[in-house]
């Protein structure tokens, strides 16, 4: 459980971070590429999800990666 522990901690520091800088943050989520569902501890091939406002400019935008074992 300790890679869904990881993904919970950086999603809430994204969002800290983002809102730290002056964007109002609506969501950062990290996510499974084939169906955006909730990743598994068995899951490599991930997506980060993000919605944000920033001085009346709205950014949303996806980030595909993989992870390795360590995380």
């Amino acid at each position: 459980m300790k890679k869904i522990h990881d993904i919970n901690q950086a999603e809430s520091f994204a969002v800290k971070k983002l809102t730290s800088l002056g964007w109002a943050v609506d969501y950062v989520e990290i996510r499974r590429q084939a169906d955006l569902l909730k990743p598994s501890t068995n899951d490599k091939n991930l997506v980060i999800l993000g919605a944000a406002n920033y001085d009346n400019v709205r950014l949303i935008d996806n980030i595909e990666f993989c992870t390795d074992d360590t995380i």
